[in-house]
């Protein structure tokens, strides 16, 4: 399956949906991939078949620069406060996605690219990648989730520096600050992501659900509201097909076939 838009293009193979933001060299998010996406995400959760989810740029130089700077004006026609939060609701689709989401990022990763990519359960990013969210040299903050986003992946003292000094890193050190999962070099980096999705794809999807939501809500709750939701969401795994079919594979010594029942 294979669908194309000026906006965004969508692959599907063997449970991996790849989803290539359409906008090279620079690949800059607009309205028109904020409502692709949109459109789109609703349709990936509720597809059986699709078990992992690639997103990357076109071109394979970069990942995305952020916002459209073009479409300045939309923002005012449609009121600043519902312009952001059109993309913040669009990036927390994307985080509670109940399929794990990879980001690829090769060249340029800034602002509202970083904030795409921060919203993705995993990110893979090619040695030369840059990131950064530089915000605060335009006078303004990163308004997509970012500072609060940065903040939860690498802790205050790193958000503050990633965030008022507005910097390019180099992907070596997001890898350190725990910013990103892996780096590879560039011409891995479609098959490393590739690969992450497969291994990803062949888990079992309730159970993978169940932990993405479950980590997801754990990091806003008291460690006694987690513990009782996490008791409440894995309780519901046991005695499933899956369940079942991974237990049993363990004693028969082979690779269990998980089906998502």
């Amino acid at each position: 399956m294979t669908q194309t838009s000026e906006a965004i293009r969508v692959s599907h193979s063997h449970h991996i949906t790849t989803i290539t933001l359409n906008n090279p060299p620079m690949n800059p998010i607009g309205i028109a991939q904020v409502e692709a996406l949109q459109a789109l995400l609703p349709t990936l959760a509720k597809d059986k078949d699709v078990r992992a989810i690639v997103i990357k740029g076109e071109g394979g130089k970069n990942f995305s620069v952020g916002a459209n700077l073009k479409e300045g004006h939309l923002a005012l026609e449609h009121g600043p406060k519902a312009f952001v939060e059109q993309r913040i609701n669009l990036f927390n689709q994307i985080e509670a996605l109940p399929k794990p989401v990879i980001a690829a990022i090769n060249g340029y990763c800034l602002g509202g690219g970083m904030e795409l990519a921060m919203s993705c359960h995993f990110r893979i990013a090619a040695s030369s990648a840059e990131l950064g969210l530089p915000e605060v040299d335009l006078g303004v903050a990163p308004l997509w989730s970012g500072a609060s986003r940065v903040l939860r992946l690498v802790g205050r003292a790193n958000a503050l520096d990633i965030l008022l000094r507005g910097h390019r890193m180099p992907a070596s050190k997001a890898l350190s600050l725990g910013l990103v999962n892996e780096v590879v070099e560039a011409d891995q980096l479609e098959g490393a992501a590739q690969q992450l999705a497969q291994e990803l794809a062949e888990k079992p999807p309730l159970a993978v659900a169940a932990i993405i939501k479950v980590v997801n809500r754990s990091q806003d709750l008291s460690l006694q509201d987690a513990l009782a939701d996490e008791l409440e969401q894995f309780s519901s795994l046991s005695g499933t097909k899956d369940n079942i079919e991974g237990v049993t594979a363990l004693f028969e010594k082979r690779k269990p076939t998980f089906i998502g029942e």
